[in-house]
């Protein structure tokens, strides 16, 4: 039985109808739906994982020829759903705290919101997970992962860009379950916080790194950019009117929110968590010893003509 999150009775009327409106928002479009599903499943479907990996001989995922989810993980996502109460999950009190602090409809408001809701679709990931009920045990991928790491080698482990990843549900860049409060669950999780906005939601927390100044989205699509990107003005606006709208409204929903040649300034993954306070939690990520630059100017829309890459301003949301 899940523990009552006590930290939300610090909320008023207003800010905790806004943030249960927001989340239950999000968790009754199809995308989510999907994506929870086959989390539910056990294994990501094959299209899936084919946006974010390249294709690997024996995977589980070509082997079993997954292309289509099983009814019953939507039936369990439904059930889910019915069951959601907000007070079952869990939150950091400080953030929740920051929530409180904001004015209702302000832009600040309006990040705190966002990153409320994002921790709670990723503990959904986590939690659904962790569950391993499904179809596809992740006993069947673990298996398959010792058999690589023995066929190539035990030290292939320590370079994580070979090794296949540690969960069927992966984003390449946080796999660190070591650190995680969930351990491997909280992998999955930002596998599915990635499918829903488009990449792993962070935030700008300043010099003091407690702030929630700006939104930055960390793809994970092998076609898409490898630098972290922000919403537009016009991409953040839509995501907070669908967040905010009344359950009965039919808004179209605006995610996920992918990188296009809109979406400026860039950051580069290493400098964005090593120097520049750009991140949701300080655990999320390791930094190698060398950091790998992503600046591919076809894939990021780095800012051509600009080889300093200096600030643009293309109408993003920050908070000075």
């Amino acid at each position: 039985m899940s523990m009552i999150s006590h930290d939300l009775l610090e909320l008023d009327h207003d800010h905790v109808n806004a943030l249960d409106r927001a989340i239950r928002n999000i968790l009754s479009t199809k995308i989510a739906q999907v994506v929870y599903a086959q989390t539910f499943d056990g294994l990501p479907t094959e299209q899936s994982l084919l946006e974010s990996f390249d294709h690997v001989k024996g995977h589980p995922v070509h082997g079993m020829g997954y292309k289509d989810i099983h009814p019953g993980s939507f039936d369990k996502v439904r059930t889910s759903m019915d069951r959601f109460n907000i007070f079952d999950l869990d939150f950091n009190r400080k953030a929740i705290e920051c929530f409180q602090k904001e004015s209702v409809g302000s832009d600040a408001f309006s990040l705190r919101l966002i990153e409320l809701v994002v921790v709670a679709c990723h503990e959904a990931g986590a939690r659904a997970y962790a569950i391993d009920g499904g179809t596809y045990k992740h006993k069947t991928y673990h298996e398959w992962r010792k058999r690589v790491l023995v066929e190539k080698g035990h030290d292939i482990e320590s370079r994580r860009s070979h090794a296949p990843p540690l969960a069927a549900f992966s984003h390449p860049e946080y796999q660190y379950p070591e650190q995680y409060p969930r351990g491997i669950a909280d992998v999955a999780g930002y596998w599915a916080e990635s499918k829903i906005f488009g990449g792993v939601v962070l935030f700008d927390r300043g010099e003091t790194e407690d702030k929630c100044k700006s939104m930055w989205i960390h793809g994970d699509l092998i076609k898409g950019p490898k630098t972290l990107y922000p919403p537009t003005q016009k991409q953040f606006d839509a995501l907070v009117k669908f967040l905010t709208m009344p359950m009965e409204s039919h808004t179209e929903c605006p995610l996920p929110i992918l990188g296009t040649p809109s979406n400026l300034p860039r950051r580069d993954p290493y400098d964005a968590f090593a120097y520049q306070h750009i991140f949701r939690d300080r655990f999320e990520r390791k930094l190698d010893t060398l950091p790998q630059r992503q600046q591919d100017e076809h894939s990021d829309y780095m800012s051509r003509g600009d080889p300093k890459g200096q600030e643009q301003s293309h109408g993003y949301v920050s908070l000075l």
